[in-house]
């Protein structure tokens, strides 16, 4: 059964966001939906408890300069890292938030106090009966964060030359891909993908070029989820 105190009230914002682990500094996509000063988070939209709850109020929203479409959440105890699904749900989260959090808004880092609201958690699957994880729009190549004409550039030119020689080029934005040693966990995941041959990567665009023939995107996508990545087709 769900909580009726959830039920009494639509949630101000609900939606896919991709955060950042606390523990283990990974990316994970999650459901998240803002019920007053309360924050929930959950695995997927039918989850019917929170994996966890920021509590909003008195908190700092500040948006993230080094990543175009991420913001952080600054509570008395811990920084949360998120990032929206493209440009629009960026906007409309931070407004949502700093409504929520009393005001609160700049660009930087910093600590601020957080309240606990002590409410009761609305189940995931009470509010968005009907989504799936397929219903979650890509964000276009330029709402990736760092992206530069200059990298679409040579990312294209490197689709056209594998074109030319009969082979397919998948472009993939690999959240999490941001050292050396990430692009080669990555690139070793994707290796054994079938049909990818070579993987380029484009490491301060956070994207994966994969050329190859008959390549399994799927596969592909699932393989770099198991290894800790949020990965997007672009």
């Amino acid at each position: 059964t769900f909580h009726s105190s959830a039920m009494s009230n639509e949630p101000t914002k609900q939606g896919f966001l991709i955060k950042r682990g606390g523990m283990v500094k990974n990316w994970k996509k999650r459901w998240f939906v803002l019920h007053g000063s309360t924050l929930y988070y959950y695995r997927g939209p039918m989850e019917k408890d929170p994996a966890g709850t920021i509590e909003v109020a008195g908190c700092e929203v500040v948006q993230d300069e080094a990543r175009r479409l991420g913001f952080n959440l600054n509570t008395r105890d811990r920084k949360y890292a998120l990032q929206a699904t493209n440009q629009s749900e960026l906007v409309s989260w931070l407004s949502a938030l700093v409504n929520a959090s009393g005001g609160s808004r700049r660009a930087g880092s910093g600590a601020v106090q957080s309240a606990h609201a002590g409410q009761a958690p609305p189940p995931a699957a009470a509010m968005h009966r009907r989504s799936s994880l397929s219903q979650v729009p890509p964000p276009s190549p330029a709402e990736a964060p760092g992206y530069t004409a200059a990298a679409a550039a040579g990312a294209g030119a490197g689709a056209a030359a594998a074109a030319a020689n009969g082979k397919d080029t998948v472009t993939l934005w690999v959240v999490g891909t941001m050292c050396e040693h990430c692009e080669a966990k990555a690139k070793s995941v994707l290796a054994k993908v079938p049909g990818v041959h070579t993987v380029d990567f484009i490491l301060s665009e956070e994207q994966a070029l994969l050329h190859g023939r008959g390549i399994d995107v799927p596969s592909a996508l699932s393989a770099l989820e198991d290894a800790g990545f949020f990965p997007v087709v672009v």
